[in-house]
């Protein structure tokens, strides 16, 4: 369950014809514990960065890119956009996706030995 989920961004200009997205994604979650099944909620406070250029120049990028260039960077890369629109949301929750946990588990849960 989502219990709540806000998001505080900054959509700005990025190089020539590029978006950047920044901020912050806080979310208060309710999942099902791994090992008894109950609820396990969860505080989630995660920052949000996203870069964004038109297809053709994100495919000129990764085309003149070396692979050990493109590993070794910090930085995601940018991801392709149609320059008319961004979808926000989307991206929010691709954030929220990212940060919960994959194997919640209650405090005191433990296995039954057989």
């Amino acid at each position: 369950a989502v219990n709540s989920m806000e998001s505080q961004l900054s959509v700005q200009n990025w190089k020539k014809r590029g978006i950047i997205v920044e901020g912050i994604l806080i979310a208060d979650v309710v999942q099902q514990c791994v090992v008894t099944l109950e609820p396990v909620p969860e505080h989630i406070e995660a920052p949000i960065r996203a870069r964004y250029l038109p297809e053709a120049e994100v495919l000129a990028l990764e085309a003149e890119q070396s692979v050990e260039a493109y590993l070794n960077d910090p930085e995601d890369p940018p991801e392709p956009y149609d320059e008319k629109q961004v979808d926000i949301g989307m991206l929010v929750i691709e954030f929220l996706a990212l940060e919960l946990n994959p194997y919640p588990r209650a405090p005191d849960a433990q296995l039954k030995q057989p």
